[in-house]
């Protein structure tokens, strides 16, 4: 675990996230060049984490909208807390 890594790149073929996988990290921010994630695969991986900010970047702008609609229903308050925000 780097003390001075800040953000965090997920790549484009990445699948899931186990649960409490940036616990303890110091990253402040998340980069998904994902498309593959699903709630299921994505519960609990943001607990006890300090991310406050995830971007979506996939592909062209159209294919990003969509896909960042489907990430804002994943990633509730429930599963990422209160002061995620998503863009």
């Amino acid at each position: 675990k780097a003390k001075k890594i800040r953000q965090v790149v997920l790549g484009k073929n990445v699948k899931k996230l186990a649960a409490y996988t940036f616990a303890g990290s110091r990253c402040s921010s998340l980069v998904m060049k994902t498309k593959l994630l699903k709630k299921a695969k994505v519960k609990g991986c943001l607990k006890s984490s300090r991310i406050k900010k995830i971007r979506i970047k996939v592909g062209k702008a159209k294919t990003n909208k969509t896909v960042r609609k489907r990430y804002k229903k994943i990633f509730t308050r429930k599963n990422a807390g209160k002061k995620v925000k998503i863009s």
